[in-house]
């Protein structure tokens, strides 16, 4: 698989991203998706990746490297594709490439789905925190949606999901109202 960090809001795969993009998240748990490629030139830490397949387009990720640890904001991978084993691989190219901590959001776990997910990340060996995390909203006026961080390799200790949760909201959504 291959993977390619976009960094120009130009590129030509940004269709096929956008359209899986807007398909796979609701409104209220992704951003409009115009700030995206304007936001890969002046956030610093923001990674928008393409995988690629000799199926071609596999997915997308949308990551944050911070200095000691990474955020996934975003993953997706095409729909006609699923199944076949490929976000898996994704997520272990991202678990060799990214540096420190890893930690993403998951729904709660309130119907299968959200359970299959959390399990999906659990076998990749990320852990559930234990403690209350409110998704911050995308819009200003919009509502926290309620939500649950994993984190790789190891648990997140209290402190250090409070510290994590805080730099999430102020670095990653407020910070680009």
């Amino acid at each position: 698989m291959q993977v390619e960090i976009i960094t120009h809001p130009d590129h030509a795969q940004l269709s096929e991203v956008r359209a899986l993009y807007e398909k796979s998240f609701p409104p209220e748990e992704r951003r409009v998706f115009d700030m995206l490629p304007a936001m890969l030139q002046n956030a610093p830490g923001m990674i928008l990746a393409v995988f690629t397949a000799d199926e071609g387009f596999v997915g997308f990720v949308v990551y944050w490297q911070f200095k000691r640890w990474a955020y996934i904001e975003h993953i997706a991978v095409n729909e006609e594709i699923r199944g076949k084993g490929y976000g898996k691989q994704m997520m272990q190219i991202l678990q060799v490439e990214l540096k420190g901590t890893i930690v993403l959001e998951v729904e709660k776990p309130y119907d299968d789905t959200a359970i299959r997910r959390i399990g999906f990340y659990e076998r990749l060996g990320f852990v559930l925190a234990p403690y209350e995390y409110m998704q911050p909203p995308y819009k200003p006026t919009g509502a926290p949606i309620p939500m649950h961080l994993m984190s790789y390799p190891r648990a997140l200790d209290e402190p250090t999901f409070l510290q994590y949760a805080l730099h999430i909201r102020q670095q990653v959504y407020e910070y680009y109202y």
